[in-house]
């Protein structure tokens, strides 16, 4: 909650930044000029020696974030295919455990322990296997290192360009922040707590 309360206000001062590089589109036009002519090893620097826009090869933003999307679709896989391999084994325990249960049964406590037990058992080996040494974990070691090794940085060089075109433009920059370095911190907590509250899986009544 805390980090998308950061992240909503980030986007504010970032729209006020760019609504101050709006204002005056003439003096905005006639600073960065002024830098240019100034400075025009810098100017290249941020927008490339064709012109605004950053210069190839600065970031690799672009390929980060195709890699960002492959990671996202197979964390989407990952989900599906633990719903399907989860029903066949673990359904018909709980079926079992539920009729038991039901107060019409019945059963006596003895046979409702068994059940209970066997389900416990079933479920401790299924989220031992899946969550504990299979799938999610290594899909979380995975996605953290990409986004701490390439993810990140990539977004610090973007960032590090629309900064340095806010001072180009007269624009205070300071408070300037890129929002996507939030929401990766928020994506990489929900990935955790979907992941590992996956094991909350108890039939409803029971």
């Amino acid at each position: 909650m805390a980090t998308m309360e950061a992240e909503g206000r980030q986007e504010r001062i970032n729209h006020e930044l760019d609504d101050q590089l709006k204002a005056d589109p003439a003096a905005t036009q006639s600073r960065m000029m002024a830098y240019m002519q100034e400075n025009p090893a810098g100017f290249q620097g941020v927008h490339g020696a064709d012109g605004p826009g950053p210069p190839a090869g600065a970031g690799g933003h672009e390929g980060a974030w195709a890699k960002m999307e492959g990671l996202l679709k197979e964390f989407d896989a990952l989900k599906a295919k633990d719903a399907v391999a989860l029903e066949p084994t673990l359904d018909p325990v709980v079926l079992e455990m539920a009729k038991v249960l039901d107060a019409a049964s019945g059963a006596p406590i003895a046979e409702r322990a068994a059940a209970v037990a066997r389900y416990s058992s079933t479920y401790s080996a299924v989220c031992e296997k899946r969550i504990t040494r299979e799938n999610f974990p290594a899909f979380l070691t995975r996605f953290k290192a990409y986004v701490v090794g390439t993810y990140l940085p990539s977004l610090d060089k973007q960032a590090a360009m629309t900064k340095t075109s806010f001072e180009m433009a007269g624009v205070n920059s300071a408070a300037y922040q890129d929002t996507e370095q939030l929401t990766v911190v928020i994506r990489c907590l929900d990935y955790a707590r979907t992941a590992f509250g996956l094991r909350n899986r108890l039939p409803q009544g029971l």
